[in-house]
């Protein structure tokens, strides 16, 4: 057996297989426990752009001083984001709280593409 033959055919059944792979990258939204209805549509908006290009999203919702008191507004704000975009995105990781914020990560969903 060639050596030569062989290692030439390795980097070439490489190659194949790094053109085959997308990389997934995470785009990140930033909401506030009071944020408006217009803001709210617009990062969205944002987040449709995003999963539309098979782009990960990350909602983050941070809390400053007394905010941190109502948590169940970062829930109802949570629920409106994936009311919102319905059957274009899946829940990746489910909403958690990670020091003064609350986080979670959503996938593109199952669209059907014909």
């Amino acid at each position: 057996m060639d050596y030569g033959k062989w290692k030439y055919e390795e980097k070439k059944r490489k190659n194949e297989n790094k053109k085959k792979t997308k990389i997934v990258e995470t785009k990140e939204l930033q909401f506030r426990p009071n944020i408006e209805k217009h803001d709210f549509d617009t990062k969205v908006k944002r987040a449709v752009k995003f999963l539309g290009k098979g782009d990960k999203v990350k909602v983050s919702l941070r809390f400053k001083g007394r905010e941190f008191a109502h948590k169940e507004e970062a829930q109802k704000i949570f629920d409106n984001i994936l009311e919102e975009l319905g059957d274009l995105a899946t829940l990746d990781v489910k909403p958690k709280f990670e020091g003064r914020q609350m986080m979670m990560i959503l996938a593109p969903g199952e669209t059907s593409k014909d």
